[in-house]
């Protein structure tokens, strides 16, 4: 929040977390700058409570949602995560902000929609729903079964991985750029 300028800053966090973020918190206030106007919940409270997220917010402008242990927002269908990508949705000025040490360990499907709250259409990963993410999870993931269909849409991803300079795709004469 305080590197975003947020006037505003909501951490989530799993249930077991919150009260140690609350008391680091507490402790390294006196020495640090930290956010402004800061509120911690759990995912079960927002699991529980449809409002809290967008009454916390009230009229703030600069809005940080940070999400520690942001895996547990990786199944796109879950009402948690419905709930998140809707408050997303309907306030476009929150930044969103996802940490994890394991952000997947199945599936590109588990966080390009992830990606995509946090860095919009700079993220690396294909947009959530797509052909082309379901192409990249069939080739990339471990459990993926690529088909013909898919390397050809992930051709450009494959021709890069052998190390191709990233100038040459699209590149029909051959010449580096």
């Amino acid at each position: 929040g305080v590197a975003s300028n947020a006037d505003c800053t909501i951490v989530l966090c799993p249930p077991a977390t919150k009260r140690q973020l609350h008391r680091t918190h507490s402790e390294w206030k006196p020495y640090f700058q930290m956010p402004k106007g800061l509120h911690i919940f759990s995912y079960d409270k927002v699991s529980r409570d449809p409002g809290i997220l967008p009454r916390t917010i009230g009229n703030a402008k600069q809005v940080m949602l940070a999400c520690d242990e942001v895996h547990s927002l990786a199944n796109a269908g879950s009402a948690r995560t419905m709930r998140v990508r809707r408050f997303l949705d309907e306030n476009p000025h929150v930044m969103f902000c996802g940490l994890s040490g394991t952000i997947t360990s199945k599936s590109l499907h588990q966080m390009s929609h992830l990606f995509q709250w946090a860095l919009g259409d700079k993220s690396p990963l294909p947009m959530p729903e797509s052909d082309y993410l379901a192409a990249w999870a069939n080739v990339c993931d471990v459990k993926g079964r690529p088909g013909n269909i898919d390397w050809h849409m992930t051709e450009r991803l494959v021709v890069w991985g052998k190390g191709a300079p990233l100038g040459s795709f699209g590149n029909t004469e051959g010449k580096q750029h």
